[in-house]
């Protein structure tokens, strides 16, 4: 968000952001095969105490976000509801590719459903999020 080009807006730097990790299967996006990488997101999401941490993580991407987004210029009511409504989308198609792969499936098969899923979804954000963000 912070590293976004010039005239950019924050919203089409997280799109951007969230295609080239989907692109280079970071482990976050859920769309990562390695056995290792599926094992250990096995063992967060059966684990309550994990979860939970997982949770908290979420919640300090949020803040992080927000502070981001307020740094632009976005109000700060503003900022907060776009940093926890992006950051949750993103961690529910993290979920969805992770499950995905859980279920036996490749990272390179799911890839062309994950990235139709992160655009659907940004284009969601963006018909609603989009106007204020892009007003800011």
């Amino acid at each position: 968000m912070r590293a976004r080009a010039a005239g950019q807006q924050p919203l089409d730097a997280l799109r951007e952001a969230m295609l080239d990790a989907l692109a280079r299967r970071d482990p976050n996006t859920g769309l990562n095969d390695t056995p290792e990488i599926v094992a250990f997101m096995r063992m967060v999401f059966g684990t309550e105490s994990l979860a939970a941490r997982l949770t908290r993580y979420t919640a300090r991407g949020i803040e992080a976000l927000d502070e981001a987004l307020r740094e632009t210029g976005v109000d700060p009511l503003t900022a907060h509801l776009a940093a926890a409504q992006v950051i949750v989308v993103q961690r529910q198609l993290a979920v969805m590719n992770y499950e995905a792969l859980a279920d036996g499936g490749s990272a390179d098969d799911r890839y062309p459903e994950a990235v139709r899923a992160a655009r659907q979804a940004f284009d969601l954000l963006d018909g609603g999020l989009g106007v204020q963000l892009k007003n800011a």
